[in-house]
């Protein structure tokens, strides 16, 4: 059960690392 909280934890982080990186390329 810990290892599924882990992969919703890390989805999470690479949504935002990914929405992130969208915004710095809408900027350029």
């Amino acid at each position: 059960m810990s290892g599924f909280a882990n992969t919703k934890a890390d989805m999470a982080f690479l949504k935002s690392r990914f929405n992130k990186n969208l915004a710095a390329g809408e900027k350029l």
